[in-house]
């Protein structure tokens, strides 16, 4: 019989084989749903370049400042050091899976950025979808 431990790394953590993890939602079955395989990627991600670095209290230093880009001239160096943090800032803090591609758009008139990061995790191919700044 499994000891509590082996339990826990089994059916929340996951295994060897198998990440998990559990997101927050509002639904008539609860508040947090599980979530599993390249879904936890990206979800990891995602809350990566949504987290302002130093809003985080035990990791000052966790999250991607993409905000300061918003009204930064929107040239080739522009997109190249954004895309060079986007890089950075997933790498250095979660790199379980391979980014494919970043891609970067901009709506200058609305003062709104768009990333998208394509993601390769075990053959399976996700993409996630970033809007900083943008009028409101």
């Amino acid at each position: 019989m499994p000891n509590i431990m082996d339990r826990f790394n089994n059916n929340v953590v996951g295994s060897n084989n198998q990440i998990y993890d559990y997101i927050p939602v509002i639904s008539s079955s609860g508040d947090f749903i599980r979530i599993s395989g390249i879904d936890v990627i990206l979800n990891s991600w995602n809350n990566i370049l949504e987290t302002f670095t130093g809003s985080y209290d035990n990791d000052p230093e966790f999250g991607c400042d993409l905000y300061k880009y918003v009204f930064e001239q929107f040239d080739s160096e522009t997109e190249e050091n954004l895309i060079f943090t986007v890089k950075n800032q997933i790498m250095k803090y979660d790199n379980r899976a391979d980014i494919e591609n970043v891609e970067i758009m901009r709506n200058v008139a609305e003062k709104l950025i768009i990333i998208k990061v394509f993601v390769s995790y075990k053959n399976q191919y996700g993409e996630i979808t970033v809007s900083i700044g943008g009028l409101t």
